[in-house]
């Protein structure tokens, strides 16, 4: 099989071998004209005539050849320009985009930063309107850096969803203004933070290929040509392990209202990020209970959204509590109505790492909601120990969700 060289290669001589014949037919029609020249005109000199002929044949030569390595050494030349030129203007809308972000954040933390100092119910006009500035502020972060896009499209989304579900009747999930408000002001300065890093320039402008179809149905398709730079990241980062989606989903936890953060957990239905923060805490508890057996056709799954840290102080001294917060993220489907403490204790195991000493029996207190949530206490103790027990499976499992 000939390489890319040789084909290029051969299309030089082949080109070659065409001008020499297009020359030699230039050389007999100047032959003609020059017999006839020389029947009229016997004062020419035949040796100056035919050097005159060679000096303008090798021109011709030099001229085709130069055209020839000026098409082939120009393309590469044409294309990388084309191509450095389209990164520096994604460089320059970034940093446009950037700098309108900042400037949006900043009038929006000016507009609500004296409401977290009142203590009122939420409305879902408030709610409206929030979501209403986060898509706005989206349509401007399509253009940013990742970080911002990122964390824009996470926040819109969580307020999205959480709009569907808020209910102001349902007293156990009021939110009030304090907390709403200083959680809206926290993500705007975390979006306003990113858009004055510096923006990282690729070290090339290499493009690869793009896996857009799946190869098994690609051969019955016209050819298709999809490409991206390598090393230039765009968009938002949908990747579970993120770091961004990690920091995000730290910053909904002290909000302290489920529904709020059920819904960020359903942006990405993904106990990857709730799994880092537990390590961190250096505690364990499955983050997917899963009951043993199918009810209707389907398996009960409840997802560990979130969890809480306090100190509860009683005659026998002080006690770490830790709060786990398990929700059933499904739209269609409602079971948690059917759940007992005993079905949670005999019927639900680990489905992440099928841990050892898991005993849901041990729980000080478990609270079923009317949201489809529960809530389960624990002495911080005893998730310390099965965190422990399970440390080795609980990395492994970790590193195998990287990408």
């Amino acid at each position: 099989m000939k390489t890319k060289g040789h084909k290029s290669l051969d299309i030089i001589l082949t080109l070659l071998v065409f001008s020499f014949l297009l020359i030699g037919c230039t050389a007999n029609d100047g032959s003609i004209k020059h017999t006839q020249e020389k029947n009229s005109t016997e004062q020419l000199d035949q040796e100056t005539q035919s050097l005159t002929n060679i000096l303008n044949n090798l021109k011709e030569i030099v001229t085709i050849i130069g055209l020839i390595v000026g098409i082939c050494l120009g393309y590469p030349f044409l294309r990388k320009q084309l191509i450095d030129n389209q990164v520096k203007q994604f460089i320059d809308d970034i940093q446009i985009s950037n700098k309108e972000i900042k400037v949006s954040c900043q009038k929006l933390i000016d507009k609500y930063i004296s409401r977290t100092y009142l203590t009122e119910e939420i409305t879902i006009p408030d709610i409206q309107s929030t979501y209403d500035e986060m898509d706005e502020l989206h349509s401007v972060a399509l253009n940013a850096t990742r970080e911002v896009t990122t964390f824009v499209f996470l926040f819109k989304r969580t307020v999205q969803n959480f709009l569907r579900v808020y209910d102001s009747t349902n007293v156990p999930y009021r939110i009030y203004t304090d907390k709403y408000y200083s959680l809206y002001i926290k993500i705007l300065q975390e979006i306003s933070f990113f858009s004055t890093k510096i923006i990282s320039v690729p070290k090339s402008a290499k493009t690869v290929n793009l896996k857009y179809i799946n190869r098994e149905i690609e051969k019955f398709l016209d050819k298709g040509n999809f490409r991206k730079f390598k090393y230039f990241e765009q968009g938002v980062d949908h990747r579970a392990a993120s770091p961004l989606l990690l920091s995000f989903y730290s910053n909904i936890f002290n909000i302290g209202n489920s529904l709020f953060v059920k819904s960020a957990f359903k942006v990405f239905n993904s106990p990857v990020p709730v799994v880092r923060l537990l390590y961190l805490y250096k505690i364990y508890f499955p983050p997917i209970l899963k009951k043993t057996e199918k009810s209707l056709f389907i398996y009960e799954v409840l997802y560990l959204v979130g969890f809480s840290a306090s100190t509860r102080y009683s005659e026998d001294g002080e006690k770490q509590i830790i709060t786990l917060l398990y929700c059933n993220i499904s739209d269609m489907v409602n079971f948690t109505d059917s759940i007992t403490k005993e079905v949670l204790e005999t019927k639900f195991i680990d489905d992440y790492i099928n841990s050892n000493g898991v005993e849901i029996k041990k729980a000080i207190k478990v609270e079923f909601g009317s949201k489809e949530d529960i809530k389960i206490e624990f002495e911080k103790n005893y998730l310390h120990e099965l965190f422990n027990k399970n440390r080795k499976r609980i990395r492994n499992k970790m590193l195998s969700e990287l990408m």
